[in-house]
């Protein structure tokens, strides 16, 4: 099971979110005169996708329900 605040959370408007903010943040204080274009894309396209794939958990949740996740990730759990 999923939790389901995280599964609401952790979407396509999250991602859009995060995109408008990083792009406020490097327009607020004007740093994209002293960024290339290409790492303007990088940190736009970072923003969008940065949580692709997330399975809609956190760490102690994935620790308290004993995961292959949690496991691979935290060498004091062997599941």
């Amino acid at each position: 099971e999923r939790a389901p605040f995280y599964r609401r959370y952790h979407n396509a408007a999250h991602g859009a979110d995060v995109l408008v903010a990083t792009h406020l943040f490097l327009t607020k204080f004007k740093l994209l005169p002293h960024l290339e274009p290409w790492a303007v894309l990088a940190a736009l396209w970072a923003a969008a996708i940065h949580d692709f794939n997330h399975p809609g958990t956190n760490n102690n949740f994935e620790i308290k329900m004993e995961t292959p996740l949690a496991s691979r990730h935290n060498d004091d759990l062997k599941v």
